[in-house]
């Protein structure tokens, strides 16, 4: 996303609007460009999220795979800061972290004030979900039966393959369950 990782924009230049826009105009360009005359979205925690709002602005989404989205952009954002902390205080050898140690970096990337407010408004609803849905989820969470009980268009595969997204040591790990990648090209292959 654009002011992100190695992505193009300075760093604090993000929004959530923009990211939005970025999704959107992806699956736009993939489109034209592949001839494809379906699009099937498969998104990761916030990435999902942000196609799930791309989606609610338009985007023409046929199916949507969501893989752990984040449905509370307070929680996420709150998670965010709790892992930064843990980081930083794994680095100062368990020593007190600060507020105003963390700044606006979270976990490697920019998150300055006015974007977390954003973020913090994000909160995933059945009727942000048009599209044929699946949520497929590491661990059952009652949020993510709530979106199905309540749109039809949703389904939810609990995999229980443990992601710990919100864990500073093995969010910096980069280790990845193996179960959840396979579930989701079954699902786009429609063995699912």
């Amino acid at each position: 996303f654009f002011a992100t990782g190695d992505s193009s924009g300075l760093s604090g230049q993000g929004s959530l609007e923009r990211w939005t826009d970025d999704v959107s105009a992806a699956a736009t360009e993939l489109m034209a460009a592949s001839g494809a005359s379906q699009l099937s979205l498969v998104g990761v925690r916030m990435g999902a999220t942000l196609g799930a709002l791309a989606a609610d602005a338009g985007l023409d989404v046929s199916h949507m795979i969501m893989w752990d989205p984040v449905t509370s952009g307070a929680d996420y954002v709150r998670a965010l800061e709790r892992m930064q902390t843990d980081a930083l205080q794994e680095r100062r050898n368990r020593r007190r972290v600060t507020s105003s140690m963390i700044g606006d970096d979270r976990m490697g990337s920019p998150y300055p004030p006015a974007l977390r407010r954003q973020l913090e408004l994000i909160s995933l609803a059945p009727n942000d979900l048009s599209s044929r849905t699946t949520i497929v989820a590491s661990q059952s969470r009652p949020e993510y039966a709530l979106l199905a009980e309540q749109n039809p268009n949703v389904k939810v595969d609990v995999i229980g393959d443990e992601a710990a997204w919100e864990d500073a040591a093995s969010a910096q790990s980069a280790l990845l369950p193996r179960r959840i990648p396979r579930h989701i090209a079954a699902v786009l292959g429609g063995a699912e």
